[in-house]
């Protein structure tokens, strides 16, 4: 909570127009991603003092699944903290947490994406949930995939090591955020446009 709270205090100060629904939607973005830097830091202090075991593969860093997770659970809090202080009003940025809580759910249930004939229909529906979620929020889609493949999605995932996952997503999101300071525009774009 302290993380979440930090994440907007801080990110608060970007926006601009505070009765404007894509400015809360840019802010859940900015949360995420300043919440993932914070909990980077956290975990690879924690598991650097000794506070929990390895179990993953070696690295001097904390384990990039965590990152992830804790980008998915910022993304998931403050969507569902903006519907209920009436924010976000709009259907397509409604039904946000719903389809977020699946993914999460899909890939707490799997841990890791195999393309075997057992997890088929799971990558399957995984996949449908990632195509919604890019069509309904196409300026998610660039985070939302990269996710997806240097985390979640085995063939993929394993091309890279714990430090080449984090420090590819590290860079991605400092691109990304730097779209989103200087060209905030990009979230007026919405496929789905309804009150």
């Amino acid at each position: 909570m302290f993380t979440f709270y930090l994440g907007y205090s801080f990110c608060e100060k970007f926006i601009v127009d505070n009765d404007n629904e894509s400015e809360h939607m840019r802010l859940i973005i900015l949360c995420a991603i300043f919440s993932s830097y914070i909990c980077f830091s956290i975990e690879t202090t924690a598991m650097h003092a000794g506070w929990w075991d390895v179990y993953f593969e070696s690295s001097k860093v904390a384990a990039s699944d965590l990152l992830a997770g804790w980008f998915y659970t910022t993304l998931l809090f403050f969507s569902i903290y903006f519907i209920l202080i009436g924010k976000v009003r709009k259907v397509s940025n409604i039904i946000l947490p719903i389809l977020i809580t699946i993914l999460i759910a899909i890939i707490e249930f799997t841990e890791q994406l195999m393309f075997t004939p057992q997890n088929l229909l799971i990558i399957l529906f995984y996949i449908v949930i990632l195509v919604i979620i890019c069509v309904l929020y196409p300026y998610f889609a660039v985070i939302i995939i990269t996710l997806a493949c240097l985390f979640f999605i085995y063939p993929i995932r394993i091309v890279f090591t714990n430090d080449t996952r984090i420090l590819t997503f590290f860079i991605i999101q400092f691109g990304y955020l730097c779209l989103i300071l200087k060209k905030p525009q990009v979230f007026e774009i919405e496929i789905i446009n309804k009150n």
